[in-house]
């Protein structure tokens, strides 16, 4: 087993962090919400909450990535998580991404992601991304177009219909205008 703790990225105002206990109350916020957490596999009670932290945390642990805690570095308020998973079923690495209501519309999502994919490509050397997106999910279909995503193709996830998009490679970013 490997005993990977996430690195610290910070960008211009945001802190992408290891997961804490004190983490609990803000993440029951957001999957305990029906509307915010339908595009993230659903939502749940206190227990159901409990269990997706401690996963979304242990990741680190058996794998070496996972999904970041967005904290807001001016003041430490928890936003939301964005990170990466390796899925079975998929031929890239999926990154993905959720946040609370108070941090919508202000572009926080598209600049964590962007700091991720940054990491993962340069850091680990990842060659390729993926982010599977409900069909409904018009905002998620938004930030992975401003990332440079591509529809690929239609995909069910959870029974419903789902897009999967394509990120651009280390080399498409290196030169294109698409920000890294």
């Amino acid at each position: 087993m490997n005993t990977h703790a996430a690195p610290e990225i910070e960008t211009g105002r945001l802190r992408l962090r290891q997961w804490r206990e004190a983490d609990f109350e803000p993440f029951c916020r957001l999957f305990g919400d029906e509307e915010l957490a339908r595009f993230m596999g659903g939502h749940g009670d206190k227990a159901y909450c409990w269990g997706r932290m401690v996963g979304f945390a242990g990741n680190w642990a058996l794998a070496g990535h996972g999904f970041y805690v967005i904290e807001e570095k001016a003041s430490g308020t928890f936003l939301g998580l964005c990170g990466v998973t390796r899925r079975f079923d998929l031929d890239a690495p999926e990154l993905g991404w959720g946040i609370l209501r108070e941090g919508q519309g202000k572009g926080y999502i598209t600049e964590a992601a962007r700091a991720v994919r940054r990491h993962v490509y340069e850091d680990l050397g990842w060659k390729s991304l993926v982010s599977c997106i409900d069909a409904e999910n018009i905002a998620s279909i938004r930030v992975a177009e401003r990332l440079g995503a591509t529809y690929e193709r239609e995909l069910t996830e959870r029974a419903k219909p789902c897009g999967l998009y394509r990120h651009p490679s280390p080399q498409d970013l290196a030169s294109s205008t698409h920000q890294n």
